[in-house]
């Protein structure tokens, strides 16, 4: 049972995802558009992440699937609670009595992880840059 509700999941996520990126007009992954937006300034990259992850709690707001996910991901990249409950429908202190503990406990290990990542692409980025 288990293994159905965490395929079952996945699948919501990857079909929100492709429905964002449709409304969005996010390009394809690996495509030259995806590749030069993965080369823009990080803040711009947040700010778009931002934006897509708001979309997608609109969507599943409005589709009644889970949202916790998404929650946490539009936090992760600098969505203000009124943002989170603009797209939720309902008030800023509403979104974060409802969400804020799950997004603290997840944000930490989550920005851990980012930091990670974002270390990684810096030390790809100095290794293909000539001279160094």
């Amino acid at each position: 049972m288990e293994a159905a509700v965490e395929e079952l999941r996945e699948v919501i996520a990857a079909t929100v995802a492709r429905l964002a990126n449709g409304v969005c007009g996010r390009p394809g992954v690996g495509s030259p558009q995806w590749l030069a937006e993965r080369e823009a300034p990080a803040g711009v990259r947040a700010q778009k992440l931002r934006e897509w992850h708001l979309l997608k709690i609109t969507l599943c707001v409005a589709a009644d699937v889970g949202l916790a996910g998404e929650v946490i991901n539009a936090r992760l990249y600098g969505a203000s609670w009124q943002q989170v409950g603009d797209a939720l429908g309902v008030s800023r202190q509403a979104a974060h009595e409802r969400w804020g503990k799950v997004c603290d406990r997840s944000t930490v290990r989550l920005e851990s992880e980012a930091q990670v990542l974002a270390a990684a692409d810096h030390a790809r980025a100095s290794s293909d840059t000539p001279g160094e």
